[in-house]
């Protein structure tokens, strides 16, 4: 038997305000029945919805030029990504971080770590960048006798940068 929800039902189960289903409705991204107005979402699509990422096609178009990690194509951590960041945009810009922490690194002598702020002149937001290489496991960042962490980067990094 169906399971048909309200947008209230909706908002309680998946734990978020009315007006973001709207949000959603409106753009088209959530599966949804209208029947003379009254808007209704079975439960079994919704469920299959959330495991469901869905990929634009801007981004996908931008993602075919990506690269490999771990052995996926990127696009596969779109999700997890737009989680971290802003906007899921900000991944066309990820592989020219590394590249530039690479190079940087590189051109340090006698050292085989970043400091934080080493990056700040890397890219604008070079925060968001740090944690989502960091999750990725692109940079792995410790603290080392000082205070300060340091970062170094992984093999993943290298393959990226070239």
């Amino acid at each position: 038997m169906m399971e048909w929800m309200t947008i209230k039902d909706l908002g309680e189960y998946l734990q978020i305000s009315e007006k973001e289903i709207s949000m959603l409705i409106r753009n088209k991204r959530i599966p949804f029945y209208d029947h003379h107005g009254f808007l209704r979402f079975r439960k079994d699509e919704i469920d299959k919805w959330m495991i469901t990422p869905v990929k634009d096609d801007k981004e996908s178009e931008s993602m075919k030029s990506g690269y490999i990690y771990r052995g996926l194509p990127i696009e596969n951590y779109v999700l997890t990504a737009s989680i971290i960041f802003c906007a899921n945009s900000a991944w066309q810009n990820l592989p020219e971080f590394i590249l530039k922490s690479v190079d940087l690194l590189d051109s340090i002598k006698g050292r085989d770590f970043l400091y934080r702020d080493e990056f700040d002149p890397l890219i604008s937001n070079f925060n968001d960048y740090l944690r989502i290489s960091c999750q990725l496991g692109l940079i792995d960042n410790r603290k080392e006798g000082e205070r300060k962490k340091h970062y170094y980067l992984t093999e993943y990094s290298r393959k990226i940068a070239y």
